[in-house]
């Protein structure tokens, strides 16, 4: 038999339970340390530089020959500037415009409204999906 095992055996249970205690608060530190760096992380991009935009949507075309083209207009804030991101995309490439605005748009909602159900349930997908769509970029 090694030397472990018989410290092991000779120590008794009460050692075995304090060394399984002392994991267990091994790992509530850590996560403990990793939850205080997450709240960090949030409270530093809280405190980001936000970008605000005017968002356009023209019709340039009507569906019915007898309407005048329809216009929506709305204000949103970003935590990244969008019109860099767009140079990036190829501001020439009407789908990256698209699926950039439509991902950027949605994330800010998701971010804003972290504690809603929906987006809660949604949210591990979405990163997901930011992680792939990220990577395939570089």
């Amino acid at each position: 038999m090694d030397e472990a095992a018989d410290r092991d055996d000779a120590a008794g249970p009460e050692a075995k339970e304090a060394e399984g205690a002392a994991d267990e608060d091994s790992r509530i530190t850590t996560k403990t340390q990793a939850s205080k760096a997450r709240a960090s992380a949030w409270a530093k991009r809280d405190s980001m530089t936000q970008h605000t935009y005017t968002i356009t949507i023209e019709e340039t075309a009507p569906a019915a020959e007898d309407c005048a083209p329809r216009k929506l207009q709305f204000q949103t804030v970003s935590h990244d500037d969008m019109l860099q991101l767009a140079q990036k995309a190829g501001a020439d490439n009407p789908a990256a415009l698209r699926l950039l605005l439509g991902v950027k748009l949605l994330g800010e909602c998701i971010l804003a409204d972290k504690e809603n159900p929906l987006f809660k349930e949604f949210q591990p997908h979405f990163g997901a999906f930011m992680r792939s769509l990220k990577a395939s970029r570089q």
